[in-house]
């Protein structure tokens, strides 16, 4: 279980490193698309639905089998559902991230765009791979 943690552990590392580099693409490469605030209030929204479906898929894919991993550590099937659980949620994280990138592209200032890189990079990092 220690190795599969570590991987995890690599996997998280490079997904934050995915969102600075998506923020150094942003403040690089200007966009000269104009805004509409129709899109970025749809964009928003759906961030925040991935929030909710972030919440609900911890229970089942990552607390569910976490509970089976400290009764039967030797649980093959719920140490997967567990690794794949911890993908997602991270895979769920960075696609709020990348919608920051959208938006900047669609002509949107830093200062709307960077709480959808912060918000991507905070939930990784409050969702590590404990297995405790």
């Amino acid at each position: 279980m220690e190795s599969t943690r570590r991987q995890l552990q690599i996997v998280r590392f490079a997904m934050l490193i995915s969102i600075l580099l998506y923020f150094v693409i942003a403040s690089r490469i200007p966009s000269s698309a104009l805004p509409n605030p129709m899109i970025f209030r749809v964009i928003a929204l759906w961030a925040l639905a991935n929030l909710g479906v972030l919440v609900f898929l911890r229970k089942s894919l990552v607390a569910n089998p976490l509970q089976a991993l400290r009764s039967h550590p030797e649980d093959s099937a719920a140490l997967a559902k567990w690794k794949s659980g911890q993908v997602i949620t991270w895979a769920v994280s960075e696609a709020i991230a990348l919608y920051g990138l959208v938006l900047h592209f669609m002509g949107f200032p830093t200062v709307q765009v960077v709480p959808f890189f912060l918000a991507g990079a905070l939930l990784i990092v409050i969702f590590p791979p404990s297995l405790g």
